[in-house]
């Protein structure tokens, strides 16, 4: 019976300094993509490296999304389920959504218990999808500014990796066409007045 108690404590002290010791990873999903001015394009915040229905699970993150104010606008976002369904009082949403300064915070608390969690919790899931509209024709960049990971025990989840992503704006097809017949113009007018002498 000493024995089976002594095996019992080692294994969880074992369990949990593991769990402390994990690192895992945060990206922004897709790396790169285009879009035109005045569409609304999403990014989704993933997680990767915790215990695939096992310990290590994440209970609350506290995360903030840096953006170019210039070339976007925050316009949501949706939290995504496997820390719980907020809307089924399984989660609670602590997000202070958009900052100010190009900020955005999103925040959520998991109300399940440890095993719960472990039993639910894939390895790699997405955390929540940020949606921003294009207001200008150019290449803005995303990055995760800030992370606060923490597991089902209080403890803090080392983040060895955070990627960033790129939006770049392209022209609408609408405006391409004008800007062909503007050059267009130029040319024939260009070509029946080369000397560009304005005839009465």
């Amino acid at each position: 019976m000493k024995k089976v108690v002594t095996r019992l404590i080692f294994a969880i002290s074992f369990m949990f300094t593991s769990m402390v010791n994990a690192n895992v990873i945060l990206s922004l999903d897709p790396t790169t993509q285009a879009s035109h001015q005045g569409d609304t394009v999403s990014v989704t915040l993933m997680i990767d490296g915790l215990g695939d229905f096992n310990p290590l699970s994440l209970s609350f993150f506290d995360i903030n999304i840096e953006f170019d104010t210039s070339a976007l606008s925050f316009a949501g976002y949706n939290l995504f389920n496997d820390l719980g369904d907020v809307g089924f009082f399984e989660a609670l949403d602590f997000s202070f959504g958009n900052l100010g300064g190009g900020l955005v915070n999103i925040s959520e608390q998991s109300l399940f218990s440890n095993f719960d969690l472990w039993n639910f919790q894939p390895g790699s899931f997405a955390l929540a999808e940020l949606f921003f509209v294009v207001d200008a024709p150019v290449i803005s960049t995303l990055s995760i500014d800030r992370a606060e990971l923490v597991d089902v025990n209080g403890d803090t989840i080392n983040i060895i990796e955070a990627n960033s992503a790129s939006v770049t704006a392209v022209p609408t097809p609408a405006t391409s066409v004008l800007m062909c017949i503007a050059l267009l113009t130029m040319f024939v007018r260009k070509k029946y007045n080369p000397l560009g002498i304005n005839k009465p």
